[in-house]
């Protein structure tokens, strides 16, 4: 870890300074929750979204509950 530096991690979500500028991401996978919510706003499936991102339906709900609350 970075000094200085202390990322959040919620559940499958990430927000770390040094990953994507600091915008939640899905932790490991480096996939902002920003992107996978405009896909699904767009009408795309969350089973589309796993396989293309090779993710867990799960996180990708959990990634549009974030961006949601947000």
């Amino acid at each position: 870890m970075r000094r200085g530096v202390c990322p959040a991690v919620m559940g499958d979500l990430l927000v770390d300074p040094w990953v994507a500028f600091g915008k939640p991401t899905v932790a490991g996978h480096g996939i902002s929750t920003a992107a996978i919510a405009r896909r699904i706003d767009a009408g795309e499936t969350v089973a589309d979204l796993a396989r293309d991102y090779d993710l867990l339906p799960e996180q990708i709900e959990g990634a549009v509950v974030y961006e949601q609350a947000a």
